[in-house]
């Protein structure tokens, strides 16, 4: 089944400020995507067009992921995902901070020998 949605900036916010934030950030996408898929809780295909006819992004989600964080019984199987996903948030998270401070130490190093080249 294939479902046409137009969200338009008045649907999200009586504030211009913050309808023009959300578009920024893309909050739409996540309101749109989120929506359908706790919704139906089914496995879904989500593609925002940017111009008629032109795909600019996709979003896929299967059941597992929705049906995963609903209902109130925490099963062990629960426990195991969400300690996964703190990990590996964490482990993203560590690598992104040791490539930023390599770069930043880079910078700092060039800037040195520019300041004071002998």
């Amino acid at each position: 089944q294939e479902v046409n949605i137009t969200v338009t900036p008045e649907c999200l916010s009586s504030s211009a400020f913050m309808q023009q934030a959300m578009i920024g950030f893309g909050a739409v996408d996540a309101i749109v995507v989120n929506e359908l898929a706790y919704t139906f809780v089914c496995r879904g295909y989500l593609e925002r067009l940017s111009m008629p006819g032109t795909p600019s992004e996709i979003w896929l989600w299967g059941k597992e992921d929705v049906s995963s964080t609903l209902g109130s019984k925490l099963s062990p199987t629960k426990i195991v995902w969400k300690v996964g996903l703190i990990f590996r948030s964490i482990t993203v998270w560590g690598v992104t901070s040791c490539i930023t401070g390599c770069f930043i130490r880079v910078a700092i190093t060039c800037a040195a020998v520019l300041v004071f080249p002998f």
